[in-house]
């Protein structure tokens, strides 16, 4: 069963012209052009958001309309009193 955050999620990204692929693990993949951009996971009361083609990583503890606006225009890092939380490069 899902949450009201990752149904607006979904419906931004179909808005947005993505393809959206749920694994049978529960991850969320955001394809555009037959490409996986974007990975999402939901744990507990956190998100993991991937880009595919940068290896970029963050947590979001709090997913409201904001941030799944900046999560679709690559703007994560711009919103600075948030819960969010880039998970540095290894």
């Amino acid at each position: 069963m899902e949450g009201r955050s990752i149904r607006a999620l979904k419906e931004k990204a179909i808005e947005m012209g993505f393809n959206v692929e749920v694994l049978p693990s529960g991850a969320i993949l955001l394809v555009r052009n037959n490409e996986a951009e974007i990975q999402i996971l939901s744990v507990l009361d956190a998100y993991y958001v991937k880009y595919i083609r940068t290896g970029r990583a963050f947590v979001i503890y709090n997913l409201d309309n904001e941030v799944i606006e900046a999560i679709f225009n690559n703007r994560l890092t711009e919103l600075k009193d948030r819960d969010i939380v880039e998970i540095p490069p290894y």
